[in-house]
């Protein structure tokens, strides 16, 4: 009876044990992802936007470490805040004046999230936000935020990579749509003078009324040789083969909110605004034109693991265990072991 008792005490201390090793970035050679774009990369980057000032550790520092979690302001180091304007294409658009007070990390409403916003400020301007990640051009990635929008019709929320009006992928959520519909494209969606759509570049998704983009939600881009996959809240809702941006030259991923008043964002009335909520970023890429890391004898770790430590570290649960309870447990293992 003893021994039973004992046996099943290891047991279940072991279990715990393992189950509170938890998987760091910093451990991991490569990185892997799941679901039809499936795929190894080079990098991995979070950045999170909740409970900044709490005195979370920072990865291990070097120059370009193969991964790093961002709990404080230094995500500013990585990440360019735009300011200056894109300029209008045509007479009926409004010039989209990008400004740093509209990509903020303090926002009115809620100290801890990320904040892009857009305004229209009068006839002639509309403030807008974007940033764009400067530590690397990537060739294939993964990328992922977990936000919401919202605010007045005519704007448009934006996770893009970008080389050239012709070599880019997009997820864009638009004001002025329900509350459960996404845009998937890959550029060009169209052609010629008459803006001919060409099949599978662009796709509207309507996703449950669960998943509403004004609530808080996991958008996800893979990019990968050839097609592109998206998800919603770790859901595939979109594939394409169609006009897949290329590794060389490499692309730069961007997050933002804007409008230029035009038929694509809408018109958005004066004094009315908009915003990208953001609780965290997070990103596995290549910086090769390979469109996979190169194998190693090193571990390779898995992106879904080594995301649910990132994230448990910045919402307050940092340990999976606490040092008391591991060393209880610890101790417990080896009291059983002398029963055996």
């Amino acid at each position: 009876m003893l021994f039973k008792i004992s046996r099943t005490l290891a047991s279940f201390c072991l279990a715990v044990l393992v189950r509170g090793a938890a998987v760091t970035s910093d451990d991991c050679s490569a990185f892997s992802t799941d679901g039809r774009a499936a795929s190894h990369y080079q990098y991995y980057r979070f950045y999170d936007f909740r409970n900044t000032s709490a005195p979370i550790p920072k990865s291990k520092s070097t120059k370009y470490p193969r991964s790093k979690a961002v709990y404080d302001d230094s995500w500013k180091d990585d990440w360019y805040i735009r300011d200056y304007p894109r300029v209008s294409s045509q007479e009926t658009l409004l010039p989209v004046n990008f400004i740093p007070e509209r990509v903020t990390d303090n926002s009115k409403d809620y100290s801890t999230y990320l904040t892009l916003s857009t305004a229209r400020i009068d006839e002639e301007n509309q403030e807008a936000g974007e940033i764009t990640f400067t530590e690397f051009n990537a060739s294939f990635a993964s990328a992922r935020f977990y936000g919401r929008v919202r605010g007045a019709p005519g704007a448009v929320a934006s996770i893009f990579t970008y080389y050239n009006d012709t070599q880019e992928a997009d997820i864009e959520i638009f004001t002025r749509a329900p509350s459960d519909t996404v845009l998937y494209s890959n550029q060009p969606i169209a052609v010629g003078d008459d803006y001919i759509y060409i099949p599978g570049a662009m796709t509207n998704v309507t996703t449950t009324k669960a998943q509403a983009y004004d609530d808080w939600q996991i958008h996800r881009l893979d990019w990968i040789d050839g097609r592109t996959v998206v998800f919603i809240d770790d859901k595939e809702v979109n594939t394409s083969t169609v006009n897949v941006p290329v590794a060389n030259p490499p692309s730069r991923i961007y997050l933002d909110m804007w409008s230029n008043g035009g038929n694509w964002t809408g018109n958005m009335t004066i004094g009315n605004s908009a915003v990208m909520d953001i609780q965290w970023i997070e990103m596995l890429f290549n910086s090769t034109d390979s469109w996979a890391a190169p194998a190693t004898n090193k571990k390779v770790c898995a992106a879904s693991a080594v995301h649910s430590t990132a994230v448990k570290k910045g919402d307050g649960t940092r340990t999976v265990r606490s040092a008391e309870t591991m060393l209880l447990l610890s101790f417990l293992l080896f009291i059983s072991f002398l029963f055996i």
